[in-house]
């Protein structure tokens, strides 16, 4: 992933990729081009970002959204 000034990147390897975090909007993108809003991003954030890749690849496949507990 090209890293570029104003995000925030981490490899997250539950994912097997990495996630960049925009320093100012809070909006989550992963390697794999998935978006993730501010609010998910905050759920995530509780977790150390450790999303369950299955939970990821629902999301990316129906363009879901996160909410509390969903994979609890």
């Amino acid at each position: 992933m090209i890293q570029k000034p104003g995000w925030t990147y981490r490899y997250i390897e539950i994912l097997g990729q990495y996630i960049a975090v925009n320093d100012k909007t809070g909006v989550l993108y992963t390697e794999d081009k998935t978006m993730y809003t501010p609010e998910e991003c905050r759920l995530l954030e509780k977790r150390d970002f450790q999303l369950p890749e299955f939970v990821h690849r629902v999301k990316k496949v129906f363009n879901g959204i996160l909410v509390q507990n969903t994979w609890d």
